[in-house]
């Protein structure tokens, strides 16, 4: 239990992190239309590299501990909610924004009441999609260098040639995946409803 509380405290802290960034990257990106030209062709590029090129990166700057698999969970997840912010905002029906001006809405409340609810779905895909990526990258991290985590104890037993662990490991990451799909799921369900 020890190992699954630490994979998920740095999951929770990595898509933290990744919410913040993203969704502020995105909504920036999504309604000021000069940002949004320039940095729309840099996420898809950035996107397209092979983020795991990045964990040597994380494990020099942040070490050997969980704070590389936050960082590395956390740019890998931060992609995802960025261009999908970005793109719902900028998909947004005219027509509403046109009647919430004309009633005088001002920016915040265009933002808050008209574009971002109008968004949400695009966006929710963008979070899922994230978070699922974040929860593997902070294993995938934990298997390449870690003293502990879900992803340590999979690499492990795999060396060691113990398959009945390494798939009880392997069952609990896809159980882990699959409560957070089921979780964001239900959110968003819960924001339609």
């Amino acid at each position: 239990y020890h190992h699954i509380r630490v994979t998920l405290y740095e999951f929770g802290l990595a898509i933290s992190l990744a919410l913040a960034a993203g969704l502020l990257v995105g909504i920036l990106a999504g309604t000021i239309g000069y940002l949004g030209k320039l940095l729309d062709p840099l996420l898809l590029a950035l996107y397209a590299v092979p983020i795991i090129m990045f964990f040597p990166l994380c494990i020099l700057f942040f070490g050997i501990g969980s704070l590389s698999k936050i960082a590395f969970a956390a740019l890998y997840a931060f992609f995802p909610i960025a261009i999908q912010t970005m793109k719902g905002l900028r998909h947004v029906d005219q027509s509403l924004v046109r009647a919430a001006i004309s009633m005088g809405a001002g920016r915040r409340q265009l933002l808050a009441n008209v574009m971002f609810p109008a968004a949400m779905p695009v966006i929710m895909t963008g979070v899922r999609l994230g978070a699922v990526l974040g929860l593997l990258s902070v294993v995938a991290g934990e298997m390449l260098g870690a003293l502990e985590g879900v992803g340590q104890k999979l690499s492990r037993s795999v060396e060691v040639f113990q398959s009945d662990e390494a798939f009880a490991w392997i069952t609990i990451t896809i159980g882990l995946v699959t409560l957070v799909n089921m979780s964001i799921g239900a959110v968003e369900k819960r924001y339609e409803g």
